[in-house]
């Protein structure tokens, strides 16, 4: 296959929360910031990644998704993107 531009990828990232579900956590205490999107950068704003709110792997109960999608973004190669999966404290003031 020949090298070729891109304009429709979207890509999934998968995490598990069962430290959090141990500490009586749940998906709801997570939250999902993006820090950095190369596409964006490049385009002054004109395109952007989006990400999805999780979404739950098949039956699992403490596995999740994210889909990250440019659209639209036309690319060859490869793009940076930094985006965070962050956990609320929980009762007891901590951090899992």
């Amino acid at each position: 296959m020949l090298p070729r531009y891109v304009d429709d990828v979207t890509v999934r990232y998968y995490f598990d929360i069962a430290e959090l579900v141990a500490a009586g956590q749940s998906i709801d205490d997570i939250t999902i910031e993006i820090y950095y999107d190369e596409e964006s950068a490049n385009s002054d704003g004109a395109s952007v990644a989006t990400i999805s709110d999780p979404i739950p792997y098949r039956d699992s109960e403490t596995t999740y998704y994210v889909e990250i999608s440019w659209q639209n973004c036309i690319f060859y190669g490869d793009r940076v993107f930094h985006f965070a999966l962050i956990a609320d404290m929980d009762g007891n003031y901590e951090t899992n």
